[in-house]
């Protein structure tokens, strides 16, 4: 497990490794479908609360 890139944001240091990249595309839309999820729930959620 090689660091393949390092960025600074903010106070935080982030590090990718070269374990962590996509290879295939259904990996990335797997990726891409889990994390929309996670938006729109959040979303439906905070509507939710405005609503009340």
């Amino acid at each position: 497990m090689a660091i393949v890139k390092e960025l600074n944001h903010g106070p935080c240091k982030i590090y990718i490794h070269d374990d962590c990249v996509v290879k295939t595309e259904e990996e990335k839309q797997a990726i891409i479908d889990r994390v929309s999820q996670i938006i729109i729930r959040g979303l439906a959620e905070k509507a939710k609360d405005e609503t009340v």
